[in-house]
């Protein structure tokens, strides 16, 4: 298992890394990051990147075989996410009206195959991740507050672009405010059921609930005979004076 996620990681991050800087070398920076499209290929990169370099760590010994960290839990949870939700929002409007995400003059400059990985194959990617290593949940709180911070993040950063005209994607630049307001609080029920079903995935296919304690917090709670609790010692630490003997 630990060879086919060390295949699977560095086949995923080398495609990751190809559009992206195909993307870079075409398109520019400038017009590619205001794009929630961009956020999620990015933090898909650097979640692959991340494991890819524990993967190493592992086969050297240099890291616990059994885990992958925290880290990579909070990079998994906000990639699954990320992936997911554009996949569902771009695919979803693309079905009622294309000119609105994706006019046919932009496929001139941005090539099917492109917007394939970037709106499809990148969620596709990260739902195997789940079978080709175990994935821990974290807690549900920290699961909320980690994508709910990010989409907020996103939020308010898509707020000061349409504030100064330049919202990334047609169908924002016709929509009324208080249809930003229902287009966001909707996605963000779609943010809270990616994430029940993210955490719902993890149990199914490893049965676990959330990150174990680390190896040395299992240490102390080994020495202090399992119970997490400090064993008061056999010795004390001062023998109590002596009653002077009343004559």
């Amino acid at each position: 298992m630990a060879m086919l996620a060390f295949s699977y990681h560095a086949i995923v991050l080398s495609l990751d890394i190809y559009v992206l800087v195909w993307v870079l070398q075409n398109l520019g920076w400038q017009v590619i990051a205001p794009m929630l499209t961009m956020w999620g290929h990015v933090f898909h990169t650097v979640y692959f990147l991340w494991v890819f370099v524990q993967d190493i760590r592992m086969a050297l010994d240099k890291a616990d075989p059994t885990t992958y960290g925290r880290t990579a839990e909070k990079l998994f949870t906000m990639t699954f996410v990320l992936a997911t939700i554009v996949g569902i929002l771009f695919w979803g409007i693309y079905a009622v009206d294309r000119d609105l995400v994706l006019p046919p003059d932009v496929e001139k400059y941005y090539p099917g195959y492109i917007n394939m990985y970037q709106h499809g194959y990148v969620a596709v990617l990260i739902w195997i991740e789940l079978y080709v290593r175990r994935v821990e949940n974290l807690s549900l709180h920290s699961d909320i507050t980690t994508s709910f911070g990010l989409a907020g993040l996103y939020v308010v950063w898509n707020a000061y672009l349409g504030y100064t005209g330049n919202f990334p994607y047609p169908f924002q630049k016709i929509l009324p405010l208080w249809g930003h307001v229902i287009f966001d609080a909707g996605a963000f029920g779609v943010l809270y059921c990616l994430i029940m079903f993210k955490r719902f995935c993890v149990l199914r296919f490893h049965g676990s609930g959330e990150v174990p304690p680390s190896t040395a917090s299992k240490a102390r709670k080994l020495l202090n005979g399992g119970t997490g609790r400090s064993i008061p010692s056999a010795v004390p630490r001062s023998a109590p004076p002596k009653a002077k003997k009343i004559l």
